[in-house]
């Protein structure tokens, strides 16, 4: 087997590691969604570590196929089943990859979605916090990345 028809294969496989991958973060994606709307913390925690890892494949993955296709481009005019005007190989994996963009869409929906989740369960908090007393408005970090709020002396109890 010559080397550009090795190189199209290994493109074609890193597609199929790309759609295993997403399918895999849409089900933590789905499982975070849950979880926030169950309120349930643990099952949050659990979702948090396989996320990212999926989130860390799919980036190295992505620049490995770009790696691919930039060293097939100058193969591209040749004789070659598998080559498409966008760089994704035959039909076949042009549908591969149609597929793939919308399993990674669902992916940005569900984690925009999950996002609103939070930034809602956080207002909500922030302000019934307010309502007792316990925050003020500027908080502020250091390099450490620790939290510091001013000083105001609260009053326990009046007479």
């Amino acid at each position: 087997m010559n080397t550009v028809a090795e190189l199209r294969m290994s493109r074609q496989r890193v597609i199929g590691d790309i759609a295993y991958i997403a399918k895999d973060l849409r089900e933590v994606l789905t499982l975070e969604r849950a979880a926030l709307l169950d309120g349930d913390t643990e099952q949050l925690d659990t979702c948090t570590s396989p996320k990212l890892e999926l989130m860390y494949q799919l980036e190295n993955l992505q620049q490995e196929r770009l790696h691919l296709e930039q060293i097939l481009r100058p193969h591209a005019l040749e004789q070659d089943p598998d080559h498409a005007p966008e760089g994704c190989g035959s039909s076949t994996t042009r549908q591969h990859w149609t597929e793939v963009m919308n399993i990674l869409k669902d992916c940005e929906q569900l984690n925009q979605d999950n996002g609103a989740l939070v930034q809602a369960r956080m207002q909500y908090l922030s302000m019934a916090l307010e309502a007792l007393g316990q925050t003020q408005s500027t908080t502020t970090y250091d390099m450490h990345g620790k939290t510091h709020r001013p000083h105001r002396p609260h009053p326990l109890a009046s007479v």
